[in-house]
């Protein structure tokens, strides 16, 4: 149980007791008092809260409220369960304002790429792939094809 979940588990009286302390052992004589087991990484934490004002949040905590890391971490295990093993590239083009989210390339996959190669001579050949059924694993948008 993160810091945060142990505080908000506290009843208003017990906040504003809280609210009181000002050091380590002033703390440490609450949480006995309150029935709260606090790690030393806690007690580090909850200083400084009392110092600054600003709870510090955890690498999960952060994940939960952003969600940004979470969806990115899960978005291949879903892509592959989906059947979309094909990820995105990394290309400024895919940030078209009216037809695609502009969410980390990283949470789109596709289920397959075509490439094609077109030019007149070989001076202007040029190669584009068209990546069909494509789904972002952040925002779930789906699109039948971009071409890049």
């Amino acid at each position: 149980m993160t810091l945060m979940e142990k505080f908000a588990k506290l009843t208003p009286e017990q906040r504003e007791k809280l609210n009181a302390v000002k050091d380590g052992a002033a703390l440490a004589a609450f949480a006995a008092e309150n029935g709260i087991e606090l790690t030393e990484q806690d007690k580090r934490d909850a200083l400084a809260y009392f110092e600054s004002g600003v709870l510090p949040m955890s690498e999960d905590d952060m994940d939960a409220v952003a969600g940004g890391a979470a969806a990115k971490k899960t978005s291949p295990a879903k892509a592959a369960a989906d059947g979309r093993l094909v990820p995105m590239p990394h290309s400024h083009y895919f940030y078209h304002p009216f037809s695609y989210c502009s969410c980390h390339h990283d949470n789109k996959w596709a289920r397959e790429v075509i490439t094609t190669t077109s030019g007149y001579d070989a001076n202007t050949v040029t190669q584009s792939s068209t990546y069909i059924d494509i789904k972002c694993y952040k925002c779930n948008k789906q699109w039948s094809k971009i071409t890049i």
